[in-house]
């Protein structure tokens, strides 16, 4: 029988953990294009919300270490007698400690994220920490595209102070504006990246360019995806 309740307690434990990190990557998305949506309105913008995935882990770190708790406290009350109300006291402080150090989290890196604009890339956390452009001064260095055996894709571009911004692979939160001037439901963030190339390449200052792996992205994009391949081809430039 108590074998039975281990590993009921086991099953429903874990899928607290999962539904909890579930509900907080929901959450914290949701958060993020909240606060996007309040600080720049309908303006072409897109945030790349680096910190998201490290809030999601600290949040199952958190939520596991309520599971093991919990698990704890049902093996010492099946191996004690009496008041165990103390007990059960002290774990509800300990997990409503948890879930709101999660809350916090979420709300801290759901407003630290990288605002890409038509003019500037800016660190934000809360309000702009750096901003870094390339009309009036320039403050970029080089910029890389790259594609692997598989196809995958990295655009990185990397500022004069060391900062390097990658483009793909992050999670994103898009205003509707830049949504529709960038095609990002079909190209996702390849628009903005061929536009940015251009930028840079037609720039009166100096900005290294490197490009690597054509040949698999020849290979992947140019009959399979003409409009992936389009706006590779932007960034390409001539051969």
């Amino acid at each position: 029988m108590n074998k039975n309740k281990g590993c009921l307690s086991g099953i429903i434990g874990t899928v607290f953990v999962v539904l909890g990190v579930a509900a907080y990557a929901v959450i914290s998305s949701l958060m993020n294009r909240v606060f996007i949506g309040n600080a720049h309105g309908n303006d072409v913008a897109c945030a790349l919300m680096t910190k998201w995935l490290t809030g999601v882990a600290i949040a199952f770190i958190l939520y596991e270490a309520i599971f093991i708790l919990w698990q704890f406290d049902i093996l010492k009350k099946s191996k004690s007698q009496g008041d165990n109300g103390k007990s059960k006291k002290t774990l509800l402080i300990i997990a409503a400690v948890c879930i709101c150090a999660s809350l916090i989290v979420g709300v801290l890196f759901a407003n630290t994220y990288v605002d890409c604009r038509e003019d500037s890339i800016n660190k934000v956390c809360f309000v702009t920490t750096k901003e870094y452009r390339w009309d009036d001064r320039n403050d970029v260095l080089r910029y890389s595209l790259s594609c692997d055996e598989n196809g995958g894709l990295s655009f990185q571009i990397t500022m004069k102070d060391g900062e390097a911004v990658e483009l793909f692979g992050n999670v994103t939160s898009i205003s509707d504006s830049f949504r529709e001037k960038y095609d990002a439901d079909k190209v996702d963030l390849l628009s903005y990246a061929a536009y940015l190339s251009e930028q840079f390449d037609s720039s009166e200052f100096v900005i290294e360019k490197k490009i690597s792996g054509v040949e698999y992205m020849t290979e992947k994009y140019k009959d399979s995806n003409p409009d992936i391949w389009a706006q590779l081809e932007r960034i390409i430039g001539e051969p």
